[in-house]
């Protein structure tokens, strides 16, 4: 089970993945989706015990977040993972309250959020929606039910950005990260009880998902808790964050099948890594994970799969999600314990990897219970 506090219940979802670009290499005719206005300029963010979305515009300069408002997105204790879509034009949000995920039509201009037609989809009773992925061609998006042990698909309208069912996984007992390859048809989810990483193909047809052999232990030679991850910005190296024993796990992707590298502390086995963000920079590729109860994110450089750590940076309030500019100027970083979220620089010159550059209240007026959850931004 999860080492988190029941009140939140894993109220952490997709983690940003730092990869450009890229098509599945077996892909059809289709071309990539092509970004439309809102690049960078938006940021949007789950809160999970209040069930609304905060929306913020960000200074494309200085990275700074303006808080414009909030938007209804399901049942209170229930917002978790959020994701763009690759066109910038749709907003999907998992409630894991209510068992549904949240489909909104994004605004280019402003960044407000409309509802897309009955505004959400079911996933069943008892699914407990946790995360959400989307394969980079934006016509198809699977979620994690953690509390029936399913993956719903999804077709994507691309017109529309309406969600069809499109058929669910029911063979995990509790999938929780989840996680598209930038190029390859492959689709990753951890499962948290069973402490495993498991495979899908992606039929590009259709977006069906079927299981590429059995799952890998999260820690090599043993099942941990594995949680949220990322991919390397080449896509050779997939990294887990392991909720209990406070390590990173990583695996080449060899082939189509993982081959495990190693663990890498985050400086405790409490610190509880939850968000994860692989990072490319003109000055080395780096690796972060958010450690909510460590209070702190560890930083690491990243070489051919392995970690290095180069620091922590402390002081928060039990962060959760990460997520970056598509410059990789800022990381933000949601604050469940005090209702907000910190815009750090990278290499901002106080002579450390990550310095702390504002911090914005995700509600207004400030709400330190609202428990901001995840973030996302327009890329």
């Amino acid at each position: 089970m999860r080492a988190l506090p029941v009140a939140v219940a894993a109220a952490i979802a997709l983690a940003t993945v730092s990869c450009k670009g890229g098509l599945f290499e077996n892909g059809g005719g289709t071309p990539t989706p092509t970004p439309t206005a809102g690049a960078g300029e938006f940021a949007y963010v789950t809160n999970f015990n209040t069930g609304k979305v905060s929306r913020f515009r960000r200074n494309l300069v200085t990275g700074a977040l303006n808080l414009k408002g909030t938007t209804n997105a399901g049942a209170n204790d229930g917002p978790r993972g959020l994701a763009i879509h690759p066109t910038n034009q749709f907003l999907y949000v998992a409630n894991a309250g209510d068992h549904r995920t949240y489909q909104f039509a994004i605004n280019l201009t402003n960044g407000s959020l409309t509802p897309i037609g009955a505004g959400f989809i079911g996933n069943g009773s008892g699914a407990e929606t946790d995360q959400i992925a989307i394969d980079p061609l934006g016509e198809f998006a699977w979620a994690t039910n953690f509390g029936n042990g399913t993956i719903s698909g999804y077709t994507i309208n691309t017109s529309t950005g309406a969600l069809s069912d499109n058929g669910m996984v029911t063979s995990l007992t509790n999938p929780f990260g989840i996680i598209v390859h930038p190029t390859l048809a492959l689709l990753f989810v951890s499962d948290n009880f069973l402490g495993q990483i498991f495979t899908y193909t992606i039929n590009t047809s259709t977006g069906v998902i079927t299981q590429s052999g059995p799952g890998v232990a999260s820690l090599g030679g043993s099942n941990g808790s594995p949680g949220l991850m990322a991919i390397s910005n080449d896509g050779n190296f997939l990294f887990v964050a392991d909720v209990e024993s406070g390590v990173v796990s990583t695996f080449a992707i060899s082939g189509g099948a993982l081959v495990f590298g190693g663990t890498f502390s985050t400086g405790a086995i409490g610190n509880e890594p939850i968000g994860i963000l692989d990072l490319p920079t003109p000055a080395s590729e780096f690796v972060f994970t958010a450690n909510q109860s460590g209070a702190n994110i560890s930083e690491f450089t990243n070489s051919a799969g392995i970690l290095t750590s180069v620091g922590a940076l402390t002081g928060l309030s039990g962060p959760t999600g990460l997520a970056s500019d598509p410059d990789a100027l800022d990381v933000y970083v949601a604050n469940l314990d005090n209702g907000t979220v910190t815009q750090l620089a990278v290499n901002g010159g106080c002579g450390e990897v990550l310095c702390v550059a504002a911090s914005y209240d995700t509600q207004s007026p400030a709400n330190a219970d609202s428990a901001p959850s995840f973030i996302a931004v327009t890329q």
